[in-house]
């Protein structure tokens, strides 16, 4: 913990896939895409983004 924060949560999640408006095929695929790994807890290990949340771990431990 030599940062001072501490981990409490960190969820992975996929965003939408605004990489891919090239044409809306690719948006398309895209969309499929995050709505299929974001549906159940068992795909999460293919989304991309992380999301965390921290505290301020207390300097008297």
């Amino acid at each position: 913990m030599r940062t001072g924060f501490e981990v409490v949560d960190i969820d992975r999640i996929e965003g939408r896939p605004e990489y891919l408006r090239m044409t809306a095929l690719t948006y398309l695929i895209g969309a499929v895409y995050e709505r299929l790994v974001n549906l159940t807890p068992r795909l999460a290990r293919f989304r991309v983004l992380l999301a965390a949340e921290l505290r301020k771990a207390d300097a008297g431990l």
